[in-house]
C-alpha cells in the first residue's frame, strides 16, 4: 500500500479528531486571506480611485516665503522634473448660480493651479489657462466634490446625482470681495465674474481651482501686490519613482522646507497597521491550532503504537514512519487551506453583495472592497501546510523512534 493511501486511510478513520483540530487552521487561513484581500482592495481604492499615485508628486511648504526664486532654486536639484505652484484663494468670495433649476449661493474653497499640473485629467486642457480677455473664467472641480455630493448630500436631500459630463461647461458666478464668513473687504468693489466648469481632476484639493494667473490678479486687487507673488505650496514632480524617495529624503534634511504628508500615505499606513493586527490574530489562531494538531497526533500515535510497531517489524524505516505522519498533517493543511480560502471568498462576496444592494451610496463607494491577487490564493495552502507540519513534527519523530519489540510487548 502506498504512503498516500495509508495517510488518507489514517485520516479517514480519525476524521472527527482531525477535523476538530484543523478547524482553527481553517479559521486562521480565512482571517489571513480575508483581511489581506481587504487591505489590498482598500489600498487600490485609495491609490487609484481616491488619489492619483501614478504621478511622482511631492507637496512642500516653507518656513519662509515661497516665490519664483524658490522655484528656480529647487528646479536645479537633480531629482526634480518640474514644479507646480499653488495659491490658496484667500480673497473673500462666494459662488452663486443655478444647478438643476435650483438657485444656490455659498462660500467655497478654491485654489490657483498651474495648467501643467492637471492637464492630463482634462479633455480640453487648453481651456484651463489665464486669459484676461476670456468671457468665462475656466474652473476645474475636485473629484472629491462629486463623490461627497453624490454619496451624501444628494441622497439626504432627495436630489439627483451629478456627473462631470453633466456639469461640463456649466456656468455660474464667482463673487469677489464678499463672503458669508468674512463679509466685505473694506471699500473694495464687489465683482461678479462669469465662470464655467471645464473639467474634473483628482489633483485639485477639495473645492475647485482656477488658473493661477487669475488668483495672482485678484490677490493684487484685494490684498496687495506682494501676496500675489507668494505661493502657499509647491508641488514638485520627480523625474521617476526612485528619485521621489531621494527627493523626500532631501526635503526632510532641508530646514527651509516641510514635506506635506499626503492623505493617501496616512490612509495606506493605517490600512497596513490594521492588516498587521489581523495578521497577528490569524497567526495566533493558527499557532494554537498547530498545538491542537500536535495533541491530536500524539493521541493518534498512542492508539496506533501496535500498528506502527508491526510496520517497523516488517521493515518500515524510521523515515517512512515519520514521513507518513507528516504526510497526514500535510493533507490536513491542504484541505484546511482550501476551505479557508473558500470561506474567505464567500464572505467577501456576501459583503460586496450587501454593500451593492442594501447600502446607500456614499463617497467613493466601490463595487468591491477586496482584491484577491493570485499570489495571495497560492500562498494559503503552503501557509496552512507549514503550521500543520510544524504541529505534527514532534509526534512524527516520536512515532519514528518507537522500539518495535518493546511496543509490541507493552501492547500485549
Amino acid at each position: 500500500m502506498s504512503l498516500f493511501k495509508i495517510a488518507f486511510f489514517n485520516i479517514k478513520r480519525n476524521k472527527k479528531n482531525f477535523f476538530l483540530s484543523s478547524f482553527g487552521i481553517i479559521i486562521g487561513v480565512m482571517i489571513f486571506i480575508f483581511f489581506s484581500a481587504l487591505s489590498q482592495g482598500m489600498k487600490e481604492i485609495v491609490n487609484n480611485k481616491i488619489f492619483d499615485t501614478s504621478a511622482n508628486f511631492l507637496t512642500i511648504k516653507s518656513q519662509g516665503p515661497l516665490n519664483d526664486a524658490s522655484i528656480r532654486k529647487i528646479k536645479k536639484w537633480a531629482e526634480v522634473k518640474d514644479i507646480y505652484p499653488i495659491q490658496n484663494m484667500d480673497v473673500p468670495f462666494m459662488v452663486e448660480g443655478k444647478i438643476l433649476g435650483n438657485d444656490f449661493r455659498m462660500d467655497a474653497i478654491a485654489y490657483g493651479l498651474s495648467n501643467k499640473m492637471i492637464k492630463k485629467d482634462l479633455r480640453n486642457p487648453e481651456l484651463f489657462k489665464y486669459n484676461k480677455d476670456n468671457k468665462f473664467i475656466p474652473v476645474v472641480i475636485s473629484q472629491e466634490v462629486f463623490e461627497i455630493y453624490n454619496g451624501s448630500y444628494a441622497i439626504s436631500h432627495g436630489m439627483p446625482r451629478l456627473s462631470p459630463l453633466l456639469l461640463s461647461n456649466h456656468p455660474f458666478k464667482i463673487v469677489l470681495g464678499k463672503s458669508f464668513v468674512r463679509g466685505r473687504v473694506g471699500d473694495k468693489p464687489i465683482k461678479r465674474l462669469k465662470a464655467r466648469v471645464v473639467g474634473v481632476s483628482k489633483q485639485v484639493p477639495l473645492g475647485f481651482s482656477v488658473p493661477i494667473g487669475y488668483l495672482k490678479k485678484w490677490r493684487t486687487e484685494y490684498n496687495d501686490e506682494k501676496s500675489s507673488k507668494l505661493y502657499d505650496k509647491l508641488v514638485i514632480k520627480a523625474k521617476n519613482k526612485d528619485m521621489l524617495t531621494e527627493l523626500k529624503s532631501k526635503i526632510m534634511k532641508d530646514k527651509n522646507y516641510i514635506a506635506v504628508t499626503d492623505n493617501n500615505e496616512r490612509i495606506n499606513f493605517f490600512i497596513s497597521i490594521v492588516m498587521m493586527l489581523f495578521l497577528v490574530i490569524s497567526l495566533i489562531i493558527i499557532a494554537i491550532s498547530a498545538i491542537n494538531i500536535m495533541q491530536t497526533f500524539y493521541s493518534s500515535i498512542n492508539t496506533r503504537i501496535k500498528e506502527i510497531a508491526v510496520m517497523r517489524a516488517l521493515g518500515a524505516t524510521k523515515s517512512y514512519i515519520k514521513n507518513m505522519i507528516l504526510l497526514e498533517s500535510s493533507i490536513i493543511g491542504v484541505f484546511g487551506g482550501i476551505f479557508g480560502v473558500t470561506f474567505a471568498l464567500l464572505l467577501s462576496y456576501l459583503i460586496d453583495w450587501f454593500s451593492n444592494n442594501k447600502l446607500p451610496d456614499f463617497p467613493y463607494k466601490p463595487e468591491t472592497y477586496f482584491s484577491f491577487p493570485l499570489w495571495l490564493i497560492l500562498i494559503a495552502i503552503p501557509f496552512a501546510m507549514f503550521f500543520c507540519i510544524l504541529g505534527a513534527y514532534f509526534p512524527a519523530r516520536k512515532a519514528a523512534n518507537l522500539d518495535p519489540s518493546s511496543s509490541l510487548t507493552m501492547q500485549q
